[in-house]
């Protein structure tokens, strides 16, 4: 009966130390993925302005489907 008791005690303190870890590890998981968000946030205006209009993207478009015509495609 103390062997099982030995056993069980080993077992538990295995298992709480295992689930400490992976505690620690997903909480520097969430903690690096809110820093590089915080971080990595670009200005609204400048998300804005990265857009293209759509006439100058059917421009491009136009061009390229032209360029693979007229070489071989």
């Amino acid at each position: 009966m103390e062997l099982l008791t030995q056993a069980l005690t080993i077992m538990s303190v295995g298992m709480t130390l295992v689930f400490l870890f992976l505690l620690v590890v997903i909480g520097g998981i969430v903690a690096t993925a809110r820093l590089i968000r915080r971080y990595e946030a670009r200005p609204p205006s400048a998300r804005a302005a990265a857009a293209p209009e759509p006439q100058r993207l059917a421009a491009v478009i136009a061009v390229a489907l032209a360029e693979h015509e007229t070489n071989g495609g």
